[in-house]
């Protein structure tokens, strides 16, 4: 049986929606937060970017993933790199 995920992923959405609402209020109280709420707010738009390219068959699942070095160790607590934005 194939579990239903659509609440699951509402939940999610809602989550996700709730934060990025949280972060551009900061940004609206405290302009010196803007490049931060940017930066936090990137990984957002490059999941919406990997989405579009599955949907239009641009680009397969794991295309433009960063790959793991052989034989290096990668755990929860691993730092995340923080993208380059560039503001045009």
């Amino acid at each position: 049986m194939v579990p239903n995920l659509l609440g699951q992923l509402r939940v999610v959405q809602q989550t996700m929606s709730g934060y990025a609402l949280q972060l551009v209020a900061a940004a609206h109280a405290e302009p010196e937060l803007v490049a931060a709420v940017r930066r936090a707010l990137r990984s957002f738009e490059d999941l919406r970017e990997a989405q579009a390219r599955r949907a239009s068959g641009r680009g397969g699942a794991g295309e433009e993933e960063p790959e793991v070095a052989a034989g290096e160790v990668v755990t929860p607590t691993t730092p995340v790199p923080v993208p380059v934005i560039v503001e045009a």
